[in-house]
């Protein structure tokens, strides 16, 4: 039973690691589109930068998807532990 308390508690962690990492990543992308359309007037120039922008933040979402998909696994699994014993 400590066993798998323990690894509930290092899932929570992992998992609330994830959610900063996606807010750092989403306040990053926020302060490049800023800066940019600040300091830029050229629209073509802005319609490329925000395509490169839009794909990295959906990759960086979905890596981040993936991970919490990975640890929803493993609290189904934990969940099957707690129910067997």
């Amino acid at each position: 039973m400590e066993k798998i308390k323990l690894k509930i508690e290092l899932l929570s962690k992992k998992i609330d690691i994830v959610k900063s990492k996606l807010l750092v990543f989403s306040a990053g992308i926020a302060g490049c589109w800023a800066f940019i359309s600040s300091h830029y007037n050229n629209v073509d120039f802005l319609v490329i930068i925000s395509l490169i922008l839009i794909f990295v933040f959906g990759f960086g979402v979905g890596m981040n998807l993936l991970k919490f998909s990975d640890l929803t696994q493993k609290i189904d699994e934990l969940d099957k532990e707690l129910n067997n014993e």
